[in-house]
């Protein structure tokens, strides 16, 4: 029996689970401008998909915000995005019972972000139902844990940080929260 390619190794993998990712981080960003009232003065921006060159190319990618949300001229903050292939609703209790936590992001990859001061949030997206839910970064972070799983897309085990998910929140708390401006200056 082969061995799976690597995902980083893996083109057509890395490059589906790309454009899959960008997808669901359009649809966060289109809801994002839907939902704040435009008196707040808030831009969204969703970054524009790029495709590495080459393998040694990939490590710029480490910088790549999903979602920046800016006032003209002044401060911004940053929206991470997150698909699952799992089942929920835009209530937080819709996620699924079987779960005490929900993953947040790899190790390895929340801690290699240099603007990851910066993020306020992660919404996880629900690929079969488009439900969104958030991660408050600020007020949860202290509470992630780490949780070794075996990752059946890329064929190894992933340390992720993850949170328990009674701390999930509404996407309307997000928009509450960017509108209000309370992230400003954090």
């Amino acid at each position: 029996m082969t061995q799976p390619t690597p995902f980083h190794l893996n083109d057509a993998l890395f490059h589906s689970e790309l454009v899959e990712g960008h997808r669901w981080a359009t649809r966060v960003g289109d809801r994002l401008r839907q939902q704040l009232p435009p008196e707040c003065g808030l831009r969204v921006t969703v970054t524009p998909m790029e495709w590495r060159r080459d393998l040694a190319d990939a490590g710029r990618f480490r910088e790549e915000k999903d979602i920046v949300v800016s006032r003209p001229g002044g401060a911004e903050c940053v929206v991470e995005v997150k698909s699952r292939r799992l089942h929920f609703t835009d209530e937080p209790r819709s996620y699924p019972e079987r779960f005490d936590t929900a993953i947040v992001d790899k190790v390895a990859v929340w801690d290699s972000k240099p603007h990851r001061g910066q993020v306020v949030a992660v919404v996880l997206v629900s690929q079969p139902t488009a439900g969104m839910l958030v991660v408050p970064v600020r007020t949860t972070r202290r509470s992630w844990v780490t949780g070794r799983i075996w990752d059946k897309e890329r064929h190894h085990y992933s340390l992720n940080y993850e949170v328990p998910r009674r701390r999930l929140a509404r996407m309307a708390d997000l928009v509450r929260h960017l509108a209000s401006g309370d992230w400003e200056g954090q």
